[in-house]
């Protein structure tokens, strides 16, 4: 694993209130899932840490391995292929209303992975998907025409957005885009993904560092 070679994930938690965290995907899997009833989940997945009002938590990075064609298991880093990773974050144990930090750091030549200049480029995006979200039958809920109210109830439920949220790197920032939202009302377009799943266009909110990046990203909540 050479992730921690590139940097590590840090979380301030600036907010008066602790919450849980997750780290979850591309952990070895210990062999094909094909050969262990498909089970693609791992112990690490499962693994709860808490940080306190004014604590931070800190992991390095993981690789994620590139998805070529129809392969799901990539045998050489014995992970499965294409899982990025998701940092969750919850006010309780039972893993609801998470505010996610995504990252994947994986070959920027990802059709010719032996090719001599290829490096590990770093992914990323802020998910505020899976807190206060609508109904699952209620498919109205857009980025384009939410509510006042309904963008407040996001503010309100999904941990750590109260007062904003930010997302910066070291000094050396190797084209990789700070992420600040405040949680006013339409602040957040093509900054975090709220009610729509992609964006259109060039409104993705799933950014990449331009070149190669060694150095830390941190996740400041409140």
């Amino acid at each position: 694993e050479v992730g921690p070679d590139y940097g590590n994930v840090i979380i301030n938690n600036n907010c008066d209130e602790p919450f849980y965290v997750w780290s979850v995907g591309s952990w070895y899997l210990g062999g094909d899932p094909l050969n262990n009833n498909n089970i693609t989940s791992t112990p690490e997945d499962q693994v709860m840490k808490a940080i306190q009002a004014g604590e931070t938590y800190i992991e390095p990075y993981r690789t994620t391995c590139v998805k070529t064609g129809n392969i799901t298991y990539c045998a050489d880093e014995d992970k499965l292929a294409g899982q990025g990773i998701s940092v969750k974050i919850s006010r309780t144990v039972d893993q609801k209303n998470p505010t996610q930090l995504e990252y994947a750091l994986k070959k920027s030549n990802e059709l010719n992975q032996s090719d001599p200049t290829a490096f590990y480029r770093l992914w990323f995006d802020i998910s505020m998907l899976d807190c206060a979200s609508p109904p699952s039958q209620d498919t109205a809920f857009t980025d384009d025409n939410a509510s006042q109210d309904e963008h407040q109830l996001k503010v309100d439920t999904c941990p750590g957005y109260q007062g904003g949220v930010g997302l910066t790197w070291d000094n050396d920032q190797k084209g990789c885009q700070p992420l600040f939202d405040d949680g006013t009302f339409r602040n957040y377009f093509n900054q975090l993904y709220m009610w729509d799943r992609t964006h259109p266009g060039a409104y993705e909110a799933s950014l990449g560092c331009a070149s190669e990046y060694k150095g830390n990203m941190t996740f400041d909540l409140c």
